[in-house]
């Protein structure tokens, strides 16, 4: 599956990262991931989405559809969607993420825009932007 999450900030923060061909299957299985995520999590749980990758290809609006709406979990934060330079990904990972239930999403362009905006609204979060984006380097060599 070209889609990884793993804990930023140990269960607060998911870190999903998108690359290549996405497939409506593993759209459905981050839907499962994200819940486990949540029932995990210590409320609110935020997400960062990563669909910066040039590689990522998302499946059409009509393939997405198939795999339905899920309620959003109780523990669910705020979702920040990383974009894309190609607006079509930006467009169909937020139409993925309404699918999936968020009222808090926030389309962001730079680690230091994800940073402000979660210290900001989660006064118990003290990232930095040097943390954030040594660990979504670090992601993204492995790959």
């Amino acid at each position: 599956m070209p889609i990884e999450a793993t804990w930023m900030v140990e269960k607060r923060v998911v870190y999903f990262h998108a690359y290549g061909q996405v497939t409506g299957a593993d759209v459905a299985a981050v839907k499962e991931l994200q819940l486990r995520n949540h029932d995990e999590g210590l409320a609110p749980v935020h997400t960062i989405v990563d669909v910066h990758s040039p590689s990522i290809k998302i499946p059409s609006i009509a393939q997405l559809r198939q795999f339905g709406y899920t309620s959003m979990h109780p523990n669910t934060g705020w979702m920040l969607l990383l974009g894309s330079e190609k607006s079509v990904v930006t467009f169909g990972v937020s139409v993925i993420i309404q699918m999936v239930g968020s009222d808090h999403l926030k389309v962001v362009k730079s680690i230091p825009e994800i940073v402000e905006f979660l210290n900001h609204n989660d006064r118990t979060l003290h990232l930095t932007v040097d943390e954030v984006q040594d660990y979504i380097d670090s992601r993204k060599v492995a790959t």
